[in-house]
């Protein structure tokens, strides 16, 4: 979704003035709809996304320091990627089955 927003930012800022931000608003709100009804993504998921997005127009006009928190996010979501996938694996280790473990057959 993160992507997304970024393309549909880029194109509004291609686009000329009366019409780029209102075509990057309008489908930012039709992408988010049909990830939604598509289910790709929750609608939770999608408010905070937009949220984000939202805020990132509070952050001063300096276009370094705009790339700054855009790449600073991106490494951010990579690293939470990175913590999720190591718990989704861990977490069975703690599990038995019939009083065996979980992974006994990997050791």
């Amino acid at each position: 979704m993160e992507i997304t927003i970024e393309i549909i930012r880029k194109a509004g800022i291609q686009m000329p003035r009366n019409i780029g931000q209102p075509v990057s608003i309008v489908g930012t709100i039709v992408v988010g709809q049909a990830a939604v009804d598509a289910g790709f993504v929750t609608a939770a998921k999608s408010m905070v996304v937009a949220i984000i997005g939202i805020s990132s127009f509070v952050i001063p006009a300096a276009y370094i320091m705009s790339i700054a928190f855009r790449i600073k996010r991106f490494l951010f979501m990579g690293v939470a990627a990175c913590i999720k996938v190591s718990l989704l694996w861990l977490s069975p280790l703690s599990l038995s089955f019939q009083s065996q473990d979980y992974y006994w057959q990997f050791c």
